[in-house]
């Protein structure tokens, strides 16, 4: 963003641009969106979405970092005051579900970005990873999680969250129902638990 507006008509007229910006990039991608097209849906001259950003990928941009931030946000307020990581996993796995199913349009405008904006397409999910890793191994050091890569294990259980999204709303063509939810729930609590490691080696 070039700046920050200082008024509430200005935050406002952002606002509207924002969630103008949302729908234009959900519907028509972001190669065939217009300026003008977000313009039109905010409400406002053309000339004041361009005092606010650079331009189209400036706009996705800005909304990657506030996907990224209401998710982390939800998580953690899911999340809270629940004693082990177990619980928090599967809490947190539910919660993931329920924000991108009421934030349909978050998965398309990730969609957009790894396509026009590999940078902050990456940074978005490298900032979660972050924080999940640095988690995880705290429930490592307690007994809480089996010990392994933390690293690794943030981003393989981030592409279990992102992928059976995507199957389940993004597509839409059927719901991801409470007793396959908790199948895979009881699945990854059982890979996740310490104890005997099955091993074919």
């Amino acid at each position: 963003m070039k700046r920050v507006p200082t008024t509430e008509r200005g935050r406002r007229s952002l606002e509207r641009i924002l969630e103008a910006s949302k729908k234009v990039f959900a519907e028509k991608g972001y190669h065939k969106a217009k300026i003008y097209d977000i313009a039109i849906g905010a409400d406002v001259a053309y000339g004041l979405v361009y005092s606010y950003f650079e331009g189209k990928k400036d706009i996705l941009a800005e909304l990657v970092r506030i996907i990224n931030h209401d998710l982390r946000k939800y998580l953690a307020i899911r999340t809270s005051g629940l004693r082990d990581r177990i619980s928090v996993e599967r809490e947190g796995f539910r919660a993931f579900f329920e924000w991108f199913r009421e934030n349909k349009f978050a998965y398309r405008i990730l969609r957009e970005a790894e396509i026009a904006d590999e940078e902050i397409y990456r940074w978005h999910y490298r900032k979660i990873a972050e924080g999940y890793a640095e988690r995880l191994e705290k429930a490592m050091a307690k007994g809480e999680v089996r010990r392994m890569d933390p690293e690794l294990l943030s981003y393989a259980l981030m592409g279990v969250a992102d992928f059976v999204g995507k199957r389940y709303i993004l597509w839409g063509d059927s719901e991801l129902e409470e007793e396959k939810l908790d199948e895979l729930l009881d699945a990854l609590a059982a890979m996740l638990t310490p104890g005997e490691r099955a091993s074919s080696r």
